[in-house]
């Protein structure tokens, strides 16, 4: 049998332990290993060429064989043939027969300007720049220099539309895709 003084002792041992905040259990972590320092070797420096080394000679070698420089070879992997001067020189056409075309397309476009009263000689050239197709056709055309007066301008844009589509070389179309040509008033 218990006694009342050791029961009492239990009931109190008991009633403590229910009181007791359980604590969590703290995982220990394992230290980390430690990196072990890296030795680092130096370079050793390079050894000099030895000058005493042979050549390598080709069994066929002539040393008294004109040496051929590279730009004489022939290049392999080209695959067209150079043009002739003479197709050169069909495609491409003299300062008069330029000048020709010009003032073609410049009478055209005289022939459909309408050009309003009130100008007089004092009044500046307008300067236009027109993109041409292959085939004549206008692609786009604008005033790089005006003459001070927008009537005017817009007159000559007009003249120039409705004279398109002009007379070009179709061999030479690359002469003549964009044009600046200064219009002068009649």
């Amino acid at each position: 049998m218990i006694t009342a003084q050791a029961l009492k002792n239990l009931q109190h041992r008991a009633h403590k332990t229910h009181k007791k905040k359980v604590k969590p259990i703290k995982r220990v972590q394992k230290p980390k290993p430690k990196k072990k320092p890296v030795l680092k070797l130096k370079a050793k420096p390079k050894k000099a060429k030895s000058v005493t080394k042979k050549a390598k000679v080709e069994p066929d070698f002539d040393p008294f064989a004109p040496i051929q420089s590279n730009s004489n070879k022939i290049n392999k992997t080209r695959t067209k043939p150079k043009p002739d001067m003479a197709d050169i020189m069909g495609k491409q056409l003299s300062t008069q027969e330029i000048d020709r075309y010009i003032a073609m397309m410049q009478a055209a476009v005289q022939s459909h300007w309408k050009v309003p009263g009130g100008i007089n000689e004092k009044t500046p050239d307008p300067l236009v720049e027109m993109i041409l197709q292959r085939n004549g056709q206008l692609l786009s055309v604008r005033i790089l220099e005006s003459s001070g007066n927008s009537t005017l301008d817009q007159t000559l844009i007009a003249a120039i539309r409705a004279a398109a589509p002009f007379n070009i070389p179709v061999k030479q179309f690359e002469s003549f895709r964009s044009n600046r040509i200064r219009f002068h008033p009649l």
